[in-house]
């Protein structure tokens, strides 16, 4: 539950934050590790919204933009990323 809320931290991040994808990730990450044994599982839920979605989507949710599909995809990383 607390790494599901944490992923949810860094959705909210991601989608409100401006910048490079670089800081993109950095946002993420922080509003997802809630503590420092969920790092890497936040690493890989990142890893995997990065090899569905292109550059030119995440320049659009740090805009605020949020794909239909995005809560589908951080659901299917995150049950892959167990």
């Amino acid at each position: 539950m607390a790494f599901r809320q944490g992923i949810l931290g860094g959705i909210t991040i991601l989608v409100f934050t401006t910048g490079c994808t670089s800081k993109a990730e950095r946002a993420f990450m922080m509003g997802c590790v809630a503590h420092e044994s969920m790092k890497d599982q936040c690493e890989c839920v990142y890893e995997e919204l990065e090899d569905h979605y292109p550059e030119e989507v995440f320049d659009k949710m740090e805009r605020g933009y949020v794909p239909p599909d995005f809560l589908d995809q951080v659901e299917s990383a995150t049950n892959s990323c167990k």
